[in-house]
């Protein structure tokens, strides 16, 4: 009889054992953090201008804008990029399932992926842009970049779009142009360009933006 109470109480050992060990696993697992560098938040803020967040290796987040860049410090907590004073997205299956607003007033965000590749190379894009006044002015607009991804080119046909122009590519999956008197902010999103347009030739900043620039074959 002691023998068999002996098993009992050791096998009852094993599995209170096991399961303690399975919890802390578990939780072990729970606290695993993403790697932010992965990722880069893009989206239109309810001004609806666009705007483009990395994340380097020393724990800064740059948001990039038409208008200015900031820098502030960021931190991951498991699955969710907490960004100081900003607001924090939180990430899971290379997607993202919340996220909460401060000050940059995000309307709607989309994740990229930071990849090793550029992901411009050789595509062109057509599609409305559209005044962000509201005053409904819209115009059809191209947007192509070169073999290499290196430079842009833009303008109302296929011919005037040239890319000979540099642009600043955003971890391989957003981009930035600027000039006097003209700017944007871009990203592709599935094969869509998504872009924030300033023009100066006005004489005072005017803003267009697009979600239907559509990626055309080649």
């Amino acid at each position: 009889m002691k023998t068999a109470v002996k098993i009992i109480t050791t096998a009852l050992f094993a599995v209170v054992l096991f399961s303690c060990s399975g919890d802390e696993n578990a939780k072990t697992e729970e606290l695993v953090n993403i790697d932010a560098t992965n990722y880069v938040i893009a989206g239109k803020m309810l001004n609806n201008h666009v705007a483009v967040v990395t994340f380097s290796s020393n724990d800064k987040a740059t948001i990039r804008s038409i208008e200015q860049d900031i820098e502030a410090d960021y931190s991951v907590r498991g699955d969710t990029i907490v960004i100081e004073d900003y607001g924090y997205v939180k990430i899971q299956n290379n997607a993202i399932v919340s996220f909460e607003n401060e000050e940059m007033n995000f309307d709607q965000v989309h994740l990229l992926q930071n990849t090793s590749d550029n992901a411009f190379k050789g595509k062109y894009f057509k599609g409305p842009v559209t005044l962000l006044s509201g005053d409904g002015v819209e115009q059809i607009f191209y947007v192509r970049f070169s073999a290499s991804g290196a430079l842009y080119g833009y303008g109302e046909s296929f011919d005037v779009a040239f890319p000979d122009n540099e642009f600043e590519l955003i971890a391989n999956a957003a981009g930035r142009y600027q000039q006097e008197g003209y700017s944007t902010v871009f990203y592709i999103l599935n094969d869509k360009l998504i872009c924030e347009i300033r023009t100066n030739q006005f004489g005072s900043p005017i803003y267009f933006y697009s979600d239907e620039l559509m990626e055309q074959p080649q």
